[in-house]
């Protein structure tokens, strides 16, 4: 069956058709031609336009440290000192050596280093290498377990670089303390070099139950509260 011929001369669009298709009367210009030609021109077209609708994706912001963040930085890193404790502990008739190493940060010009009772609490013998390199004895003097704290006390007489004063670590107001609060947590974990971790203060109202002071952490007997920041906070 022969395809009938469609002439859009006669019809309204015809003037506008013809500006961009050829002359659609000719013998072979059939209905179904005519539909793949504009389909041709509508896909030709959304080629060659630009797309306006995709915004440029913006490139990712870099963080900068809060002016809080630098000047606790400033004020804290300079006193802290990293603690290498040997600890003796008898075992099968024997008595062994034991390494370990924490932080603690020196709070008074006569080298008292608080630091916590899980660090140095069992040991015997402790060398302190403050923010210059400088590796100076110490011995404890006291300890609480159920705080887990500990005071240090630096022999500034083993000191290589005496003539440089001891950069000494504030305290706080707690009573100022709120949830929510920007709180950082600086030392030297595992032993590295001095590292700084920000956080929030979760709650200010946690009570520490005395019977819970037995737990262990990493092999450690420590505090329920070195427990619950450690693994619950």
């Amino acid at each position: 069956m022969p395809s009938r011929r469609i002439n859009l001369n006669n019809q309204p669009s015809a003037g506008r058709l013809k500006a961009t298709l050829p002359q659609l009367d000719h013998p072979f210009m059939t209905a179904t031609t005519c539909r793949s030609a504009l389909l041709l021109l509508a896909l030709a077209t959304c080629q060659t336009l630009p797309v306006f609708s995709q915004e440029a994706t913006a490139a990712p912001a870099v963080p900068v440290p809060a002016p809080e963040m630098s000047d606790a930085i400033n004020k804290v890193y300079p006193a802290l000192v990293r603690i290498y404790v040997v600890m003796e502990e008898g075992a099968d008739g024997t008595m062994k050596k034991m390494q370990g190493s924490g932080s603690g940060a020196i709070i008074s010009p006569e080298g008292h280093v608080l630091t916590n009772h899980h660090v140095a609490g069992r040991g015997t013998r402790f060398v302190c290498t403050l923010s210059n390199h400088d590796e100076v004895d110490a011995t404890l003097v006291g300890t609480d377990a159920l705080a887990d704290l500990a005071i240090l006390k630096l022999d500034l007489s083993t000191r290589r670089f005496k003539d440089q004063p001891l950069a000494v670590a504030t305290f706080g107001d707690s009573d100022k303390l709120k949830t929510g609060d920007l709180v950082f947590a600086m030392g030297s974990p595992g032993g590295l070099s001095q590292s700084v971790t920000r956080g929030i203060v979760a709650n200010t109202e946690m009570i520490v139950p005395r019977h819970q002071i037995g737990l262990t952490l990493d092999g450690e007997k420590v505090g329920e509260l070195v427990r619950w920041i450690g693994h619950d906070a």
